[in-house]
């Protein structure tokens, strides 16, 4: 039923289009796991597919940036909503703190322990 009222109002080509977005869907690098798994879960119910969970998950896995695929090597998860969850942590943990782990040191140097080559070597200024 479902099948003959889409092919009356819905163009020939929209399962094609869905299929190819879906086949080159990628998370964007400034684009949240939660924004591309919508992407990837609307774009899974307009096409029939006839995959096993196993290749869904793996689908979606590579659709995810290459840093959250890299800390997720070692995840095996059994679902879509596994995995998605798990990207959703890896995300978070990836996502920079408001306080930098490497700060610039600040240098300081005392104008009394300068040190002054001119009269001789390694002779500072306090000794002038």
């Amino acid at each position: 039923m479902r099948g003959e009222i889409m092919a009356c109002f819905i163009l020939s080509t929209y399962e094609d289009e869905s299929f190819a977005k879906l086949q080159t869907l990628r998370q964007g690098r400034s684009q949240f796991v939660d924004v591309y798994a919508s992407d990837f879960y609307m774009l899974s119910s307009r096409v029939v597919l006839s995959e096993s969970e196993a290749q869904r998950v793996s689908r979606f896995r590579l659709g995810l940036t290459k840093r959250i695929q890299d800390e997720m090597i070692l995840f095996f998860p059994q679902s879509l909503s596994e995995i998605v969850e798990m990207a959703r942590r890896v995300e978070a943990k990836l996502k920079p703190s408001g306080n930098p782990s490497f700060t610039v040191p600040v240098s300081y140097s005392d104008p009394d322990t300068d040190f002054y080559s001119a009269n001789s070597w390694g002779q500072t200024s306090k000794d002038c």
